[in-house]
Parts: structure tokens; sequence; C-alpha cells
């Protein structure tokens, strides 16, 4: 028979051993990180617990939502979670039944605050931060707000979604999208010259809101062709947009061309004098009573024929007009005189070929013998970019 102290001496073992079981297995700590943390963002549930012994336990995310049942076999152990609304969470770690190994006793918790940018360039600070900063008041920049914790999911980025508006030299733009924040920034354009080199400029601010730029592009605006530039929306905190295309049409120019503009191709030399633009043959001294054609036209043509002479003088003339960088035809004009009804002048021939950068026209001339003379002059008009060389 056992005796009396020997079952009390086995009953102090047995509390002994029970009592060192739960301080090895009481859970400690929780912490979440970040904290403040943005919607949908992942969580870090970080649980420690005492001593070695393996236990079950599980998280309260203090949304609705609850982990299964884990193992502690070490410490510290990770859980990830993320929230979907703004607000204030208590976490909380408790002692879980999984499989045969004892509940982890005591448990923790911890506040986790979920919250968004105000959408204006600037974060609320909670008295939950203790951030190194400058004394700002209740508002820090963002720029300065990320140098000290990590941003990412915080942060509206300024993003342009359309525009409307005049995509010209003193045209009105506004263009429509969020996080463009409270305070004036910077709206910049970058196009493409007609040399093939890359320009930026600035656009004037008339108006400016969190959604909606209201801009104008420099009247001074020219050297580029018709094309799709590009503006980016630059905050003062620097946070910058992608490039947004759109359709840029330049200023336009008239020009009459001279001389000097149109190459002679051929002319005809079978009267007695004849003249295309700078190119001539005859002898203007014993010719002298014909005279020249009309001042300032871009094709000018004249041929006579001799008193006298036996037969009609008759030939073909041609010019070349030829544009480049945008520039085209916008008009031709043809005058002609003729000393009698027996000459002939027929052309040019094609017309004048509106909106075309090249044109070849020719003209079929007759001087009937005697003091007789064909006379022409083409004016022609050219339209393009203004700021852009045509030649």
């Amino acid at each position: 028979m056992l005796r009396t102290d020997t079952y009390f001496g086995i009953l102090v073992l047995l509390l002994l051993g029970v009592a060192q079981a739960a301080s090895g297995s009481a859970l400690l700590s929780v912490e979440a990180n970040p904290n403040p943390a943005a919607p949908n963002q992942d969580v870090t549930v970080t649980a420690t617990r005492g001593g070695s012994q393996n236990c079950g336990w599980k998280v309260v995310f203090g949304d609705g939502n609850t982990s299964p049942a884990m193992g502690f076999a070490t410490t510290p152990k990770n859980v990830v979670h993320s929230y979907a609304s703004a607000g204030t969470y208590t976490i909380q770690i408790t002692g879980a039944s999984h499989g045969t190994k004892p509940n982890c006793t005591s448990s923790a918790t911890t506040q986790l605050v979920v919250q968004t940018s105000n959408g204006g360039g600037n974060i609320e600070i909670g008295p939950a931060l203790d951030l190194p900063l400058k004394p700002k008041g209740p508002k820090v920049s963002v720029g300065e707000l990320c140098a000290k914790i990590d941003c990412k999911g915080l942060i509206q980025k300024p993003v342009i979604e359309k525009r409307f508006g005049f995509g010209k030299p003193g045209g009105v733009m506004a263009w429509i999208g969020k996080g463009f924040g409270p305070t004036t920034g910077v709206v910049s354009l970058r196009y493409r010259r007609f040399d093939g080199s890359y320009q930026t400029a600035n656009l004037e601010i008339l108006e400016w809101t969190p959604t909606m730029v209201g801009t104008k592009i420099p009247a001074s605006l020219t050297g580029y062709l018709h094309q799709q530039a590009s503006v980016r929306v630059k905050t003062p905190d620097g946070w910058e947009s992608a490039s947004y295309s759109f359709d840029l049409a330049p200023e336009m120019d008239w020009i009459e061309l001279d001389q000097d503009d149109v190459k002679v191709v051929h002319c005809g030399f079978d009267g007695n004098a004849d003249r295309c633009n700078g190119v001539h043959e005859g002898n203007d001294a014993v010719f002298g009573y014909f005279s020249s054609t009309s001042q300032g036209a871009a094709i000018e043509g004249f041929h006579g024929n001799a008193w006298g002479t036996v037969g009609d003088d008759k030939g073909n003339d041609s010019y070349e007009v030829s544009l480049k960088n945008g520039w085209t035809i916008a008009s031709g004009s043809t005058w002609k005189k003729l000393s009698s009804s027996n000459e002939k002048v027929n052309g040019p021939s094609p017309g004048a070929p509106v909106g075309q950068s090249y044109w070849k026209p020719s003209y079929a001339w007759v001087a009937s013998s005697g003091n007789d003379t064909v006379q022409y002059a083409t004016f022609i008009v050219i339209t393009g970019p203004r700021g852009v060389p045509f030649k």
C-alpha cells in the first residue's frame, strides 16, 4: 500500500508538469506590417510564443475572417491577409485545436489602421505613425512621406484618361483624369520637328483640379508637321503621368511661288525669240519689239515670230514644281496674251493639282508668221505648316 506522502509527491509532480507545459506554449505578442496599410494591400501578421512546445493557434483578423487552426512549431510565425475596406481592425491570436497538439495558452491583440490617400497629393498622418518628419502640421508632402515609408499601394499617381479641345497653336485643351492633386503642377508637350528632332514645351495652365487640368498650347509653336504628339502631367511632389498621345495640327501658311522655285524642264526654241523663266534664246536686240510677260509669276513664257519670216513657229514648254515637308499646291491661275487670233497657247496641262506636292505643267504654243507673239504667265500659291521649308 502506498503511503500518503507518496500520493502527495506524485500529485505535486503532475501539477508542476502541467504548469511547465502551459508556460512553455503561451502566446506572447502579435504585430501587423505595414501599419497603416492600404485597402487590398497584403498585411503580414507576425505572432510569437514562449517556450519550445508546439501548440495549436489561429488568427482572428477583425474583419469577419479567421485563419484555419495551425501548429506553432517555431517562433515567430507569419500569416498574410488583406483588408477590402478602410477602417481600424483589432487582430487577435488565440489558442485553437490542431491535431494532437495542445492549444496555445493566453492570447494577444494589436490594432491595424487601413486607410486610403486623400487623392490630392497628401496623406493624413495619424498619431499612430511616429515618423521623424519636420513639423508641418497634420499633413506632409507625398515625396517627404515616401522617403520614410513604403508608399506602394497608397499613392494615386496622375493618370490622363481623355481630353477635349483643339490640338493646334493657341488651342485650349482640357485633360481629364485623376490624381492631379489640388496644387498646380506642370503639363509638358513633346513633339517632333520637321528635321526629325524632338522638342518639349510647357503648356500654359488655365485651371487645375484633382480631376481636370485646363491648358493652352503656345501660339508661337511652329516648325513641325501634322502629327501624334504627347503630353505628361507632373504634380509638385514629382509624380508624373504616363504619356498621353493626341492629334497636333500645325498653323498653316500660304506662299506665292516665284520663278526661282520652279524648274524649267524644256523650252521650245522654234521661235525667233524664246523665253521660259530664266531660260531664253534669240536676239532680243534685234527683236526688241517683243514685250516681256507679267511680273511676279512663277511660270512665264514668251515666243515671237519675226516679221516676214515664212511659216509658223511652234513648240512645247514644260516646267516642274516639287514641294516637301507637307507643303501642297493650293491654286494655279494662268494669264495669256496673243498678238492675233492666229496665235495659240494650250496649257497648262495638266491643270494645277490642288492638294498635291508635285506638278509638271506643259504649254503647247503657236506663233504665226509676221510680227506675232504668244505670252503666258501662271501664278502658283502653295500652303504648308508654318516655320517649315517647302524645298
